[in-house]
């Protein structure tokens, strides 16, 4: 990276100066600063938006695979008993049900879980294409009424 160099130089004097002295008035803006060759990029963020949008994806996916088996195990613990209803139906129906139901707890979990971190990284993902839009709206415009 090349180091600037260039001195401060002097702006003009305009005419009459500061309370007609022959100079600019003090502290004022006279002076040109030096165009800076290094831009500082402690604090910026960068965000690749289609790996976020390829996440949210994911996500839905991963809710799509926990869903199928919840939605196949609530059948058990609506009420139907595959096992029937005889004294060995009762006896796997009483050692089988509370580890199903433990099971089909911890895939609605998942579900919500998967659920709401898709939703999350599409707020995420919106809010920082937003504010890429309006950054590029607002260079747009000052460029446009710069004369750029």
């Amino acid at each position: 990276m090349a180091e600037n160099t260039a001195d401060t130089t002097k702006a003009p004097d305009p005419t009459g100066g500061y309370r007609n002295a022959p100079t600019s008035a003090p502290g004022g803006p006279d002076t040109i600063a030096p165009v800076p060759t290094h831009i500082d990029t402690v604090g910026l963020v960068a965000v690749d938006l289609d790996a976020l949008r390829a996440a949210v994806q994911d996500f839905e996916d991963l809710k799509a695979q926990a869903d199928a088996p919840y939605k196949a195990s609530s059948s058990y613990s609506a009420g139907a008993h595959p096992w029937g209803e005889d004294p060995m139906g009762a006896s796997f129906e009483q050692n089988y049900l509370p580890s199903a139901q433990a099971a089909q707890q911890a895939l609605e979990s998942l579900v919500d879980l998967f659920s709401g971190l898709a939703d999350a990284l599409r707020d995420t993902h919106q809010g920082y294409q937003n504010t890429d839009d309006h950054s590029k709206a607002v260079v747009t415009n000052l460029a446009k009424t710069s004369g750029l």
